[in-house]
């Protein structure tokens, strides 16, 4: 999402720009919030995922059913 775009986008900047302070956690904060942002991305994509799969399944249960009457 752009808006863990921008956040990722910062942390490599806090990165480039503190070669050495990125290893005593100064761009930490950064880091955490890019972490709980994919995150909520990636659950976002799971859920969408499911209930995509979930109409899937529905759909060919009924095509199922249908073929099954039709004999």
């Amino acid at each position: 999402t752009p808006e863990c775009n921008k956040l990722i986008e910062a942390l490599q900047n806090c990165h480039k720009d503190n070669p050495f302070g990125k290893f005593v956690g100064q761009c930490n904060d950064l880091d955490r919030e890019v972490n709980k942002c994919l995150k909520k991305e990636r659950q976002e994509n799971q859920q969408r995922n499911y209930q995509q799969a979930q109409e899937r399944i529905k759909r060919v249960q009924e095509r199922m059913k249908n073929i099954k009457d039709e004999d």
